[in-house]
């Protein structure tokens, strides 16, 4: 009669097959994290450029109803016209908040819309870190507004005397004369599409600004809808956030994206342009581009050398 052999038992892992079964896992885990994150930064910069598309889309239906696209205004004056994201807000399905007086508790409110989701500045309101700003209508320096993540192009302040202003510039130019006028909030001409002559898509309208964007500071900051003007300049090129920022960077405009900050042009469409060393002259030539690309009546045929 046939014996059958005694079953063996089987022997649990050891320890060396465990330690080799986790490192496995934890490299396949360290592959698949940068890949998850460039997803899901990919998908922030499209919600990002989603929103200023229906910025522009906004701005051209206001131009559509009133003639003219609305005024970035300069700071307050005697009876100024609304703030630029103000008078937009009608045209975001927003009509709440543009019939409301101005008040700090309105102010407080936030608009989807308006905030890019590339900036991990944690909660929508801000913190007004300076009464410096002097734009915010308060001398506040601990009320919370409701951010915005896109500024209005107000071009070149100085450069050429005014040949590179931007669509909502905050002064007058007076092709003249060749000179720009500093005027008050009410005197400043709305701009309109005939302004335009370089043509809607070689001119940037609207940009975007990243957390670290503030005038009075160089820590993490913000710039508010209901900031009068809610505009950045050319005079300096665009920014990555992070670090080695300085005071001057605070007036441009600025990106939470590596590599590529997002514009919209006038003629409604997305681009990415390339970053590039920051400066503030024209000894750089991708600085010189970039005037180009804010001017709205500069004349200059725009380059290639910021795809």
């Amino acid at each position: 009669m046939h014996q059958s052999l005694p079953e063996r038992r089987r022997q649990a892992f050891t320890l060396i097959e465990l330690l080799v079964v986790i490192a496995i896992i934890a490299i396949l885990i360290g592959l698949l994290l940068p890949a998850v994150q460039k997803v899901r930064d990919a998908a922030a910069r499209m919600s990002c450029q989603n929103n200023l598309k229906q910025i522009l889309l906004a701005a051209h239906s206001y131009e559509s109803a009133h003639g003219s696209y609305p005024k970035n205004s300069p700071y307050p004056t005697s009876a100024p016209p609304p703030p630029i994201y103000q008078a937009l807000m009608p045209f975001f399905e927003q009509d709440n908040i543009a019939r409301q007086a101005s008040s700090s508790a309105r102010n407080q409110l936030t608009v989807k819309i308006l905030m890019c989701p590339a900036n991990d500045r944690g909660a929508s309101l801000v913190t007004v870190t300076s009464s410096a700003e002097g734009s915010y209508g308060s001398s506040s320096t601990s009320i919370n507004f409701g951010r915005v993540d896109y500024a209005a192009s107000t071009g070149n302040t100085s450069l050429s005397s005014g040949r590179y202003r931007g669509v909502f510039s905050t002064t007058d130019w007076t092709p003249e004369t060749a000179t720009l006028t500093p005027t008050s909030a009410r005197s400043v001409k709305p701009p309109r599409q005939a302004m335009i002559t370089d043509g809607n898509s070689n001119t940037i309208g609207f940009g975007e600004v990243s957390m670290s964007n503030c005038h009075t500071t160089t820590g993490p900051c913000y710039l508010a809808w209901s900031a009068r003007p809610a505009g950045k300049w050319s005079n300096y090129s665009p920014a990555a956030a992070g670090t080695g920022w300085t005071t001057s960077m605070n007036f441009g405009f600025s990106s939470p994206h590596t590599a590529v900050i997002n514009f919209g042009f006038m003629d409604g469409s997305i681009r990415s342009l390339r970053l590039f060393r920051f400066s503030t002259s024209a000894t750089v030539p991708e600085w010189t581009s970039f005037q180009r690309l804010c001017g709205q009546g500069d004349g200059d045929a725009p380059d290639s050398l910021l795809n």
